[in-house]
């Protein structure tokens, strides 16, 4: 039964989600959402509710219509992908800004250096890093990829809004919380970035601007952010311990989340709507 109000869909969301995260009865099983969470199978539809398309027009201008909006996924590698897709969206000239990639494959046993070719350097994305290619338009998201400045903001996971590309410097706008006055406006320039021993043969030293595109980011990046519009995309469900809760509770009103679900299957209708909830009890008790 679909309950009227938002007030009301408030707190029976919230003893909703606390019966989730805790009730055995949550855990580890199907679960169905609550009607009053907007659902679709459609992507496109999903993009639509979480960025408008006139919000996207706007955004050069006003970089305060995404300071709470974001799309979760489940799994790192579809995030590039979705990305690219609301960028497409957006108006406006796309630049592509190549890195500068090297790769040391030296060591203390053998000195013989071996020629690592730039084009497999550029197909390579270690965890945290820029990609190889980076693909921006005025007034898109991006996030900071490095905890270079705290203090006004540029570390790791802060989300920006591209004011002008340059060649050797991003001009910047950090997202801030509409109540505060004023317009934060930062440059960045590209940074190197180098891989720790052992996650390739070799190591890896990226020169590009420390940042990628963040309209849409994995739910455990978006762990402790609080978001007014939030899409969650199910397609691929939850695998992790509490990872639906993290998702679903990034947003204080049910009515501004929006769920994509993978279209079911024609034998297996009764899976429409629904979720596994993955919840380790023991982790609970620690």
């Amino acid at each position: 039964m679909r309950i009227q109000g938002s007030s009301s869909n408030d707190i029976y969301f919230k003893r909703w989600l606390t019966d989730m995260a805790y009730g055995p009865n949550f855990q580890n099983k199907l679960i169905t959402l609550p009607d009053y969470i907007s659902q679709t199978h459609s992507l496109d539809d999903l993009i639509s509710k979480v960025y408008p398309y006139p919000d996207l027009t706007r955004a050069i201008n006003n970089p305060s219509f995404f300071f709470k909006s974001a799309i979760l996924i489940t799994r790192n590698d579809i995030v590039d992908e979705l990305n690219q897709k609301v960028l497409d969206l957006l108006p406006g000239e796309e630049i592509t800004l190549h890195s500068a990639d090297i790769a040391d494959t030296s060591n203390e046993e053998n000195d013989e250096v071996h020629q690592v070719s730039s084009e497999y350097l550029e197909t390579l994305s270690p965890g945290n890093f820029p990609p190889a290619k980076l693909k921006l338009k005025r007034g898109c998201i991006i996030m900071f990829l490095r905890n270079t400045n705290p203090q006004i903001g540029l570390c790791n996971g802060t989300r920006l809004i591209v004011k002008e590309i340059g060649a050797y410097n991003l001009k910047v706008s950090v997202i801030k919380d509409t109540n505060e006055a004023g317009e934060q406006i930062e440059l960045i320039p590209r940074i190197i970035l180098s891989t720790l021993e052992g996650e390739y043969p070799f190591i890896l030293s990226r020169k590009q601007f420390p940042v990628k595109l963040s309209f849409a980011m994995i739910i455990n990046k978006s762990q402790g952010q609080s978001f007014t519009n939030v899409g969650i995309d199910l397609q691929y469900p939850a695998f992790t311990h509490g990872q639906l809760y993290v998702a679903l509770s990034g947003s204080t009103n049910p009515n501004n989340i929006y769920v994509l679900h993978k279209t079911p299957e024609i034998n297996f209708p009764e899976t429409e709507n629904t979720i596994e909830n993955i919840i380790y009890p023991e982790l609970l008790l620690t």
